[in-house]
């Protein structure tokens, strides 16, 4: 699943408890809210390079076998480390 460009912010909860194959977040999205992907489970999550927030509880329970972000492949236990080490808040 592709998202549009155009969407600035991934809302509250908006995956929560869902199970997608593959989703590629458009670079247009500049933040993700509270327990965006709570309890999902995705097989390939790829994060845009624009991110500037993230929130700490945004991957409680993700199950995921691989998250990319700037071309590099995460698992869900060290994204959000990857993600403060970019500076994103």
């Amino acid at each position: 699943m592709n998202l549009p460009e155009g969407i600035l912010k991934i809302p509250v909860s908006c995956f929560e408890q869902a199970y997608i194959s593959e989703l590629k977040i458009p670079n247009s999205v500049l933040s993700i809210d509270h327990y965006a992907f709570y309890s999902t489970k995705i097989n390939n999550l790829y994060l845009p390079d624009s991110l500037e927030k993230v929130t700490n509880d945004v991957f409680i329970k993700l199950r995921c076998q691989s998250i990319i972000y700037k071309g590099k492949e995460y698992s869900s236990d060290n994204i959000l480390q990857a993600l403060k080490d970019d500076e994103v808040k």
